[in-house]
């Protein structure tokens, strides 16, 4: 047969026909793999079934005991940094401080040394009982010992409450609500009243609890102020030592 003129030589019309349209295909083809990317398809249908997997592993992993027990200790080192943090002074409360501590250490050093062991000072009919001490020998048989043992917490106590009440008058609640500096600073209230020994006194000295105990109370609702319970652990633990020292006082000078 001869070629039809105008067709590729070797090959028929239908032949010829038949390899455009491959041909048309192939690029069209080639054209649809450059416009978009290989994996487009695959990545979407990754995608969309990842994002619910990895949010519902979050939710997993957040209430989990291993993730609960994580963050345990960093709510702990929470309170130690805010702990540590009330206790960066400014110059005016190191100066604060710094007097109370030392008015604290010559005052209850007078105290004792001032004090004679009961019967001393008392009176029948006007008529002081005589009990043959002398305050040179109470302060070294009796006050010393004591002095001794209770005028550094003392003096760091009072000190550091005098503090806290220079910034509850300052409304200063950096750290602490008002509420709760008051009752950081109420030892310094009731050392005094202590040494009173009165019957009156003794109902005052747990005030700083009750204090310390409503601004907890007042943070939970507020949501502020979440340091106020550790005014309230300083309180109890500030009362016990009270008690302590009233206890070893009056084993040297009561009756």
């Amino acid at each position: 047969m001869h070629p039809t003129p105008g067709r590729a030589p070797g090959l028929y019309w239908w032949e010829r026909r038949v390899f455009e349209q491959f041909s048309w295909l192939e690029v069209g083809s080639v054209k649809m793999a450059l416009s978009r990317p290989a994996h487009q398809r695959v990545t979407q249908a990754v995608s969309l079934l990842s994002k619910p997997r990895y949010k519902e592993d979050f939710h997993i992993m957040k209430d989990s005991p291993i993730e609960n027990l994580g963050a345990a200790p960093g709510k702990r080192q929470s309170i130690i940094d805010t702990i540590l943090s009330a206790l960066l002074l400014s110059k005016s409360e190191v100066l604060v401080a710094s007097l109370t501590g030392i008015a604290t250490w010559l005052g209850f050093r007078s105290s004792l040394s001032g004090t004679l062991p009961y019967p001393c000072g008392t009176a029948i009919n006007g008529e002081l009982i005589p009990c043959g001490w002398t305050y040179g020998e109470s302060w070294t048989q009796r006050g010393h010992s004591l002095f001794s043992t209770f005028s550094v917490p003392i003096v760091i106590i009072l000190a550091m409450s005098a503090v806290f009440l220079l910034r509850a008058i300052r409304k200063d609640e950096r750290y602490f609500s008002i509420l709760g500096n008051l009752a950081l600073a109420w030892p310094l209230i009731s050392f005094p009243l202590a040494n009173l020994f009165s019957f009156y006194s003794g109902y005052c000295l747990p005030i700083g609890v009750g204090i310390a105990l409503i601004a907890g109370l007042k943070s939970l609702n507020t949501k502020r102020n979440s340091a106020d319970w550790i005014a309230l652990l300083f309180s109890v633990a500030w009362l016990l030592f009270l008690l302590i020292y009233m206890d070893q006082w009056w084993n040297r000078y009561g009756d």
